[in-house]
């Protein structure tokens, strides 16, 4: 079964802000017999330094310090101490097999420089977009500076236990490039350097990875399995990339005692890494290519020969136009809008960077490419942010969102004929809705072709329709309902009693053609918070398609308008397509309101609640905490195992109810997962084997998933199996399961009253990925619309605040918020000058890092003025003042 967590796919570039300048200074890390020598990046010449000149160990102390060669501080704004930066560029592990299992000493230097090549360049081009210094009041002033450090190149991982039994170091080609945080500026004054390193990371693998792959190219390797930001392989099997990155496998196999991955959980990954660490320094002479070559005979494999079997004739294309370059360069204004209606400089390099990866166009003409891309008219400067950086977008991004807003204002006022209202009021008064609940529902029913409805989380939104569902259905109207997801359009199916879809799955019918709205219809959209701007531009056009209709059919003339009722609430997640189509909605009509929260049973939690709803973090935490919903525990297998416990817990105390298990990633929810099959296994109700599946997350990542009899599982994707319509969420329990290949299963599985059986094939994705999930923990993403009796929440650094009230909001009843305080502390420690890192965290840091946090804003951008934006919130909450004013007058 092949793992599909390969020990070989790593980040081409790692950064860690905050270095220590003996951690490099080390005999190992400084030449030696059997090194690779350290080299000055300086090309400014800098503080007397010669660029690609060797490194004096004492000299590069001294600068990482902030001193100048007499120990005197260099900073002319205060005798701070300075630490580096180190961004970190490793190959793939094939890449390493190359340069580690070749025989020929030439080829090994060219691959090693086609490494190096990718570097220089990635950090020239760092210095020349994207590195300042601040000058002036708040920093605001800034001007360009050269770039300074140190490159030490090791080929090497640090020994690790392998299959075979044997410890030794793994072939890992990579290079440490340590910048210092000074600079010499334009008057001579020495500063801090200035960059946004977090967002200019990504960007410099991917121009690593395209000068890497390019040159390896001409060498006659083939670029495979590229991946998102330019990570590629060049051969060897899985398997033989996994033996010799047990360094790797030895720091996943800790992380995945509690399900962890450090693509998702980099403070574990860091932990677990020091945990793991041994020296560098070997304790015999082996020389370290004899070992590597004759570890590769016992695989199998021929020194040499493996690795020439990997090249071709030198496959590099001169001249003409490379088609697939040209390709991946024409989608790039549609890629980087898919998520973000704006973008920056850095992003569109980064694009540029990645599309050249396994082509033949020249990476050397990066930059010109940018260039000419964003004066193509594809990509257009919309504004400046704070720092005077130009923001980006798309002529159809900018299009797309202005006709949201002018398609909503449009049906927003045109004329709707709506129900009888006394009826109405007579069907909210014997439903028992609140006066609130029944003002919203009125003003629902106004004579518009649109209405929104905004409402915090818990205010019963959904409850509050049924009786307009109600009195439509009387009057002769054709009601509808759609939400973002298959689980929540079936909750409203059975809570309204309409028909119910996906989005995707109404606006299938339109794109073939068909119609599922006429002059009759009223469509309902659930959790329209989570809905980008295509989706609700899509939404609109299709409700905007005929004014005042005129149709004719076999009951006779029908005339009138489609009516759109949105619902939803801004303040909880945010939509992970570009733009969020309900603030722009907003700015075309005023929605109805429902603030009182009714579903805790408790009025503190309800409080609690409401707090989060309107961004005072701090107040609801002290309430959670007075309550005991605060778990503390330290490690993440506690961690996993104390959530697990108290939702067995929950469900034994109340087993006719249903109970949420939260967490944020879909990795975290794997390890949920396999602590609850763990103790399903040790208590019979898994029964057998447990069968391999290659399947993949909702976010396309890949997995290993175990699936036995008694198992619960969870479809991830719409699709017929043999007559039985399956939806996204749709849930069953395994009855019989049996494996089909290397990678996949038949699977006979009880789903209500009827019984399935399929291959793992029928449900797979493009990649040949099961989409299939255990049903039993769920992401916060995934539980946004849902209701339970009671809530478990693993609560990590990756929350924010919206997340944050989505999970603490789903329970009528308990609450659990489980916090593991060593990723906290390890937080605290790291954002510490280096010499009090070693001194214990007092709860009263742990608790500031973590509510500050959880009190960070999820924020989608968009092309519309910031200022527009801001003028129409204010102009909103004006006249929500005047209207609670003139009902208390009243």
């Amino acid at each position: 079964m092949r793992d599909l967590r390969d020990a070989s796919s790593i980040m081409v570039a790692s950064l860690q802000i905050g270095t220590a300048a003996t951690y490099y200074a080390r005999d190992y890390y400084h030449g030696g017999e059997k090194q690779i020598s350290a080299t000055w990046f300086a090309r400014d010449g800098q503080f007397g330094l010669t660029h690609g000149g060797a490194v004096d160990i004492e000299r590069f102390a001294q600068l990482h310090a902030g001193l100048d060669e007499q120990g005197r501080w260099l900073l002319t704004t205060g005798g701070r101490k300075v630490e580096g930066v180190d961004f970190t560029f490793s190959p793939s592990k094939s890449v390493s097999l190359v340069y580690a299992l070749t025989t020929d000493a030439t080829l090994r230097q060219a691959v090693l420089d086609a490494h190096l090549t990718g570097v220089h360049r990635a950090l020239e081009i760092l210095e020349e977009e994207g590195t300042y210094a601040r000058r002036g009041r708040d920093g605001l002033r800034r001007q360009h500076v050269g770039l300074t450090g140190a490159l030490f190149t090791h080929d090497t991982a640090r020994p690790a236990p392998h299959l075979d039994g044997s410890i030794f170091s793994d072939p890992q080609v990579h290079t440490h490039s340590v910048l210092f945080n000074l600079a010499i500026r334009d008057d001579g004054t020495i500063g801090c350097i200035d960059t946004r390193l977090g967002q200019i990371k990504t960007c410099l693998g991917s121009i690593q990875a395209a000068h890497a792959a390019y040159e390896l190219r001409k060498l006659g390797f083939s670029i495979q399995e590229i991946g998102k930001h330019g990570t590629f392989e060049v051969g060897f099997d899985p398997e033989v990339r996994k033996f010799f990155s047990s360094r790797r496998s030895q720091i996943e196999d800790e992380l995945a005692e509690s399900g962890q991955y450090s693509a998702s959980a980099p403070a574990v990954a860091a932990a677990a890494a020091l945990s793991t660490r041994r020296s560098k320094q070997r304790e015999d002479d082996t020389d370290r290519f004899t070992l590597w070559q004759s570890k590769a005979i016992e695989l199998g494999l021929v020194p040499g020969h493996c690795v020439e079997n990997l090249r071709m004739a030198p496959n590099l294309d001169r001249g003409g136009r490379d088609e697939t370059f040209e390709a991946a360069l024409a989608k790039i204004p549609e890629l980087l809008t898919e998520h973000e209606a704006t973008f920056s400089r850095i992003d569109v390099i980064r694009a540029v960077a990645t599309a050249h990866v396994g082509t033949a166009a020249d990476p050397a003409h990066l930059m010109q490419r940018v260039d000419q891309l964003i004066a193509s008219g594809q990509i257009v400067e919309i504004r400046q942010d704070q720092l005077g950086e130009p923001v980006y977008s798309t002529p159809e991004m900018i299009r797309l969102e202005r006709e949201v807003i002018d398609l909503a204002r449009g049906l927003a006022n045109r004329s709707w004929h709506g129900p009888d209202l006394a009826k109405l009021k007579d069907k909210s008064s014997a439903a028992g809705l609140s006066s609130d609940q029944f003002a919203a529902v009125s003003t629902l029913a106004e004579g518009r072709a649109l209405s929104l409805l905004e409402g915090k989380a818990g205010t019963a939104k959904t409850f509050s329709l049924k009786p307009l569902v109600v009195q439509l259905k009387e009057d002769g109207h054709r009601v509808i309902a759609a939400a973002a997801s298959w689980r929540t359009a079936e909750m409203l199916a059975g809570e309204l009693q309409v028909e119910a879809r996906a989005i995707d799955s109404w606006l299938a019918i339109a794109r073939t053609g068909g119609r599922f709205l006429d002059p009759n219809t009223v469509l309902i959209v659930d959790e329209v918070g989570l809905l980008g701007a295509r989706a609700t531009h899509a939404i609109l056009k299709e409700a905007s398609r005929d004014a005042a209709t005129r149709e004719s059919t076999p009951a006779g003339l029908i005339t009138g308008q489609a009516k759109l009722v949105l619902s939803g609430d801004s303040s909880q997640l945010k939509p992970i397509a570009a733009s969020a189509g309900i603030e722009l909605v907003r700015l075309a009509t005023e929605g109805a309101m429902l603030q009182k929260i009714v579903r805790q049973r408790d009025p503190k939690m309800r409080r609690a609640v409401e707090h989060l709803a309107y961004r005072r973090v701090d107040a609801a935490f002290k309430i959670l905490e007075a309550q005991n919903c605060i778990v503390e525990t330290e490690g993440q297998k506690p961690t996993i195992q104390t959530a697990v416990d108290r939702w067995f817990a929950a469900r034994q105390e109340r087993p006719d109810k249903d109970h949420l298990l939260i967490a944020r990633s879909n990795a975290t929810v794997r390890g949920l997962n396999a602590e609850i099959r763990k103790r399903l296994r040790a208590t019979g109700q898994l029964q057998g084997r447990d069968i391999l599946v290659a399947a993949s997350s909702a976010s396309g990542d890949p997995y290993v998933l175990r699936l036995a009899v008694g198992d619960r599982i969870r479809f991830g994707r719409r699709v017929d199996l043999n007559g039985h319509r399956i939806i996204n969420g749709t849930c069953a329990k395994i009855e019989h399961i049996e494996q089909d290949g290397r990678d996949h299963a038949t699977v006979t599985a009880r789903l209500g009253r009827q019984r399935i059986a399929f291959s793992t094939r029928a449900v797979a994705d493009e990649h040949g990925h099961a989409r299939l999930s255990h049903d039993y923990a769920t992401t916060v993403y995934q539980a946004q619309g849902l209701t339970a009796e009671s809530c478990t929440a693993v609560i990590d650094p990756r929350y924010e605040r919206n997340s944050l009230y989505v999970a603490a909001s789903r329970a009528r009843g308990p609450l659990s918020l489980v916090v593991d305080i060593a990723e906290l502390d390890a937080q605290v420690k790291a954002a510490r000058p280096r010499e009090t890192r070693q001194t214990g965290v007092a709860p009263r840091e742990r608790r500031a890092l973590l509510l500050k946090l959880l009190s960070r804003e999820s924020i989608k951008t968009s092309t519309i003025d910031p200022q527009e934006l801001a003028a129409v919130a204010s102009d909103r909450d004006r006249q929500h003042r005047k209207k609670r004013e003139l009902s208390h007058e009243l």
